[in-house]
């Protein structure tokens, strides 16, 4: 997650726990203590903390606080969900009506389904290849039977005019 990003870009990038993290702040009203975010995902203190620094650095969510200098509140600071972070929540759903998470699993699903159609068109391939080899090695065994089967008729004729 970058700044400048496009909330459409934001979301293809945004991973289960910073995801969880925003819908925290969303269904408390848009404004939470850091304690009830952990409570809420159950995603441990310091890496709550890495993410919401992240999702601040994006943009995403604020700090609404005092300053660092002034000692963290008993229950952690105080979060607010930005508008580009209520943007990012609603591109997600709209994809598909999906969350970010569920997104990158059907992406994920999507992929394996493409790499699996892929083989199955190689292993294909190779039997077209087969089926095209022994349908040569076919008609050059009934071009052998035609000469076969003249040849033998022709001696057929050699022996009956030998008697």
């Amino acid at each position: 997650m970058e700044p400048g990003q496009k909330p459409a870009e934001i979301v293809e990038d945004l991973s289960q726990k910073p995801h969880r993290i925003l819908v925290s702040i969303q269904n408390r009203g848009g404004t939470v203590k850091k304690s009830l975010i952990t409570d809420d995902t159950d995603i441990g203190s310091s890496l709550t903390n890495y993410h919401l620094t992240n999702l601040m650095g994006a943009g995403l969510v604020e700090r609404t606080d005092g300053d660092e200098h002034d000692g963290i509140p008993r229950e952690g600071y105080t979060y607010r969900i930005t508008d580009k972070g209520k943007e990012v929540l609603e591109v997600a759903l709209e994809d598909y009506e999906t969350t970010p998470v569920e997104s990158r699993d059907i992406r994920r699903r999507f992929e394996k389904l493409e790499t699996r159609t892929e083989s199955l068109e190689q292993q294909n391939q190779k039997l077209v290849e087969k089926v095209d080899e022994l349908t040569e090695e076919n008609e050059r065994l009934e071009g052998r039977i035609d000469d076969m089967r003249d040849a033998n008729s022709k001696l057929w004729e050699d022996v009956q005019s030998l008697k």
